[in-house]
């Protein structure tokens, strides 16, 4: 009888530790949670201040400041700075290089129709002789366009050194102003707002004279894989103003 008291003591005093274990994990972790939610509180309390949702006065609040406070906790300073030199971009120096890529492109496609069926003559500026080869024609046509949309164009260059200053296109990213070239020959896109494709224009060593074609009959010879070389854009840097 006695062993049995002893064991029941023994019971009654580990369930009491068990129940102070417990006690004391719950108090810990209320603890926990009331640091977390104070610690909350003043983080809240100071982004209001910064804000200044709450005022002496009854001004609206500072959106300019909300978004300045949003893009500081979300970049890094270095990504700040980039993020504010894209949203400082001068929008009527935008507006006026689309204005003015866009009168260029226009001008390609004037020009162009201007010089066609003029005869074939070995060195001939078609602006001021009654003649011209492909190398002074597409030369004309880049150079009068360009100057006169406001961009810079070098003094004449044969065709040849105007290709070592281009880089190769897709044909899904063609533009007027393009070099369509098969065998070292080139021709200048000229008309790309066609519904069923583009012009190019080009001296025709057959015919001898200005010549367009439709890109649906390029096939034959120009993007005849035996022939074709490639299309090509002039590079930026030939347009800057000198």
């Amino acid at each position: 009888m006695a062993r049995k008291k002893v064991g029941s003591k023994k019971k009654v005093q580990k369930s009491k530790r068990g129940k102070k274990r417990s006690k004391s994990s719950i108090f810990s972790l209320n603890k926990i949670l009331i640091l977390i939610f104070v610690a909350i509180v003043i983080l809240f309390l100071i982004n209001i201040d910064k804000l200044g949702i709450f005022k002496g006065d009854d001004s609206p609040i500072d959106m300019d400041n909300i978004v300045k406070i949003k893009k500081r906790d979300t970049f890094s300073k270095d990504i700040d700075r980039e993020v504010k030199k894209d949203y400082e971009v001068n929008e009527k120096d935008l507006d006026k290089s689309i204005e003015r890529f866009e009168k260029y492109q226009k001008l390609i496609t004037d020009y162009s129709k201007k010089y066609l069926g003029i005869s074939y003559k070995l060195g001939g500026d078609p602006d001021k002789e009654k003649g011209t080869d492909n190398s002074h024609l597409i030369y004309a046509i880049i150079k009068n366009s360009a100057q006169e949309s406001g961009y810079g164009f070098p003094n004449y260059q044969p065709i040849k050194s105007l290709l070592k200053n281009c880089s190769k296109i897709s044909i899904s990213d063609i533009r007027n102003g393009d070099l369509i070239v098969a065998k070292g020959y080139p021709a200048l896109v000229y008309n790309i707002e066609k519904k069923d494709g583009f012009d190019i224009i080009y001296l025709s060593s057959k015919k001898r004279k200005v010549v367009s074609e439709e890109s649906e009959k390029l096939s034959s010879y120009w993007f005849n894989n035996k022939y074709f070389e490639g299309i090509y854009r002039l590079n930026d840097d030939l347009f800057e103003r000198r």
